[in-house]
């Protein structure tokens, strides 16, 4: 799979700006089922806004931008940007406002979106055409000196031109109370609790609930800086016999241990539970872990890092081809932060994926990952930034080799 994308832009960085640039993306795919699992419900909205990519297009890219805001948040301040793409085929339509108001003790801030997506020359396809609102509110309110309380309201609504059996319209509403605390060694605690509904007018087997719940910490950790978050999450649909009502339980923590002055020892520790009511070969129960040992080297602005990493999947399934697998890789790279915003990112990962049955998900196999992060300044106010990330794989059946390939560039001149 490979992908390409670049683009060349200008713009004002004062309050009103212009952005013109153009852009082409290329996609061409050996081999992705592998990725099929990784997929969320609404994952087909992502896929057919493709942020602001199109597959194998050139694309003339059109924003204007009006803003105030600043690093230092003001008693009120706000943004606004519309925006117009155009392949030869396809335009997109975009705008976003963002706007905060505050005082002493309080906070308010929402955000609204709109994002229309139409083809004016060839065949269209269920799904492609669509149009998306979204937006949230929320008030942040300091209760003491060391404890404040937030409240967000959300919602999503979106239309299609050509609903199917798997493209409807849908809308979401759901609101996240918080609380925040300081404890007296300054380490930060925080509570949360949403609740959300789901209504799709086609198909009412497609509402849900969903009630969710998280803890999280950042802080000092056994002579560590550590942050953490578990949550909780219950979604229940309106299908007959609870099918694919679940249970989702997830664990996520990081630590840096000071090996030094120079040297660091870091963590990554990921854990997810999906635990369905009616376990079937669809929606069947798994967990996924993921833990990093990395070792850290500081020289000047550039940090070493370099160690192992693992995944492991595990569903539970009643078929012979259940596709357990776990993952071991060695990775290396460095992160570069300069003056001036320069910075350079690079990790590379090789290792080997063993499968238990591998029926589904084709075959054991090496890889090699590779990803670099980049923004320099090239000339004056002139800047490169770039995105690339690759993936080679091995397989014990030749026929089952991949390659991926993702690349973004965009030159960006400010004045």
């Amino acid at each position: 799979m490979f992908l390409c994308a670049g683009t060349a832009i200008c713009g004002n960085s004062g309050a009103f700006g212009i952005r013109v640039g153009i852009g082409y993306d290329y996609v061409s795919q050996e081999y992705f089922l592998d990725s099929l699992r990784l997929l969320g419900e609404d994952s087909l909205v992502g896929a057919t806004l493709l942020k602001r990519d199109y597959l194998d297009d050139k694309k003339a890219i059109l924003y204007l931008t009006l803003d105030n805001r600043s690093f230092l948040a003001s008693p009120r301040e706000y943004s606004l940007e519309v925006g117009w793409e155009q392949t030869d085929e396809v335009y997109r339509a975009v705008s976003n406002i963002d706007f905060g108001l505050s005082g002493e003790n309080y906070r308010f801030n929402g955000e609204l979106g709109f994002d229309t997506k139409r083809r004016f020359s060839g065949s269209i396809t269920p799904g492609e055409e669509l149009t998306v609102l979204d937006g949230h509110l929320k008030y942040r309110q300091v209760i003491s000196q060391r404890i404040d309380g937030s409240l967000r309201i959300y919602g999503e609504k979106v239309w299609f031109d050509s609903a199917t059996t798997y493209v409807y319209d849908y809308g979401r509403l759901g609101a996240t109370l918080g609380l925040g605390i300081l404890t007296a060694d300054f380490n930060s605690i925080s509570v949360n609790l949403t609740g959300e509904l789901r209504k799709v007018p086609d198909s009412t087997d497609l509402d849900y609930s969903l009630i969710r719940g998280s803890l999280g910490y950042i802080g000092t950790f056994l002579g560590s800086f550590s942050s953490g978050n578990v949550s909780l999450e219950y979604r229940d649909y309106r299908l007959s016999d609870d099918f694919d009502d679940y249970f989702l339980t997830t664990l996520y923590g990081t630590s840096d241990w000071p090996l030094s002055e120079k040297y660091t020892l870091g963590t990554n520790l990921s854990l997810e539970l999906f635990d369905y009511a009616v376990n079937d070969f669809v929606s069947a129960d798994y967990f996924l872990g993921r833990f990093d040992l990395l070792l850290k080297r500081k020289l000047g602005n550039i940090n070493l890092i370099f160690g192992p990493r693992s995944e492991f999947y595990f569903v539970d399934t009643e078929y012979s081809s259940d596709d357990d697998y776990y993952e071991i890789s060695a990775s290396a790279g460095f992160d570069y932060i300069g003056s001036k915003g320069n910075l350079l990112l690079l990790e590379n990962q090789v290792g080997h994926r063993h499968y238990n049955t591998a029926q589904i998900y084709t075959s054991d196999f090496w890889f090699n990952r590779l990803n670099v992060i980049g923004s320099v300044g090239i000339w004056k106010n002139l800047t490169l930034d770039l995105f690339f990330s690759a993936e080679w794989e091995w397989h014990e059946i030749d026929s089952d080799d991949n390659r991926i390939f993702l690349l973004t560039t965009d030159i960006t001149c400010r004045f």
